[in-house]
Formats: C-alpha cells, structure tokens, sequence
C-alpha cells in the first residue's frame, strides 16, 4: 500500500503504535488515523465501521 486515503504519512508515522504480535513487533495505525481514514474513503463499510469503532 502506497498511501491511505484521508493520511499524510509522517503524522501518522508519529501516532503509530507498536503493537506485538506473538513475539514480533509491528506499527500500527492510531485509533484515530484508522477513523480518520475511514471518513475519508466515504465507503458505505467504512462508515459502518465508523459508526462501530465509536460507540461507548
């Protein structure tokens, strides 16, 4: 993937987290890059998902 809709690679490289996955280490879009992300698609899923990621 070359770019994400709605993101600007380097504040985004600043709010990734680092997230282990069984013993390896990745980074991880934020929380709020992910949502961010989705609103800016404007897909019908991605607002599903909006929606989902949310609510209290």
């Amino acid at each position: 993937m070359t770019s994400v809709p709605g993101l600007d690679f380097n504040p985004a490289w600043d709010h990734k987290l680092a997230v282990d996955f069984g013993g390896k280490t990745a980074p991880v879009l934020s929380r709020a890059d992910v949502l961010a992300s989705k609103k800016a698609t404007g897909r019908a899923r991605d607002r599903r998902d909006v929606k989902g990621l949310t609510r209290p």
